[in-house]
């Protein structure tokens, strides 16, 4: 790449994240794109601050502007943001990027015919990337020994949890997630995934640096959620939950 061309993609970035600053919007995924491969998160909005944590190459964090009335907004530098593992704090916004304004691949298929009665296959590729999500109809016996270790299911909220698992509401449970990338195949560990149950959507960023981010969400009355694992290599370096609704 030219120098002009990286001086380019600076003044996109820049543009498009002032842009979401603007809009005020909360709960927008980021990642740093500091040479340093960190950013810290500040208590204020300027770089005397105290130091609150780091977010770290292929993190995913979000903004928090003005969420569920926590008083903290963004300014022309600065986004408020949450991540895991470090108090909510502020980032210098030419230090982030949307995630969301990465290449994407969207799951072929959507809510309604995600795995009701039948077993379920959604896939969807872009470039040398392919994505395979195996959904099947929700059985808690698959779930009974996690709930009994205090684990949890993400999928019909805590106050309709125990009649969904009595009556087999919730929808679909993962089976399998697959991805191909150039000639790697690789398997999420079921492991990291088996609790995100009634999936009504998947969706796979591509970094440019080969780095893959992978969205489900679902759920339904109080329980819904969206979760983003950050994936280098075939492995799961990230796991990070959006902040809740209000």
């Amino acid at each position: 790449m030219t120098n002009k061309s990286k001086i380019k993609l600076v003044v996109y970035t820049v543009f498009l994240i002032n842009a979401y600053v603007l809009n005020g919007q909360s709960n927008i995924p980021f990642i740093t794109i500091d040479p340093d491969g960190w950013t810290n998160i500040r208590k204020e909005p300027n770089a005397r601050s105290e130091i609150l944590g780091r977010v770290y190459k292929n993190q995913v964090f979000f903004s928090v502007n003005d969420h569920c009335g926590n008083g903290m907004y963004s300014t022309r530098d600065w986004e408020p943001v949450a991540s895991k593992g470090n108090r909510d704090g502020f980032i210098f916004n030419r230090n982030i990027f949307h995630v969301r304004n990465l290449p994407e691949i969207i799951g072929r298929g959507n809510y309604h015919h995600f795995a009701d009665n039948n077993q379920s296959v959604i896939v969807g590729s872009r470039g040398n990337v392919t994505i395979t999500m195996i959904l099947q109809p929700f059985n808690k016996e698959n779930h009974i020994e996690r709930l009994n270790s205090g684990g949890w299911i993400y999928g019909g909220g805590s106050d309709v949890l125990h009649e969904n698992l009595i009556k087999n509401l919730i929808k679909n449970e993962i089976v399998k997630i697959e991805i191909v990338q150039g000639g790697n195949r690789f398997t999420l560990p079921i492991e990291r995934i088996i609790q995100y149950c009634d999936v009504s959507f998947l969706s796979l960023y591509i970094g440019n640096d080969g780095a893959l981010y992978l969205e489900l969400s679902g759920g339904g009355d109080s329980g819904n959620y969206s979760v983003w694992f950050s994936i280098v290599d075939g492995e799961i370096l990230y796991e990070t939950e959006a902040p809740g609704m209000c």
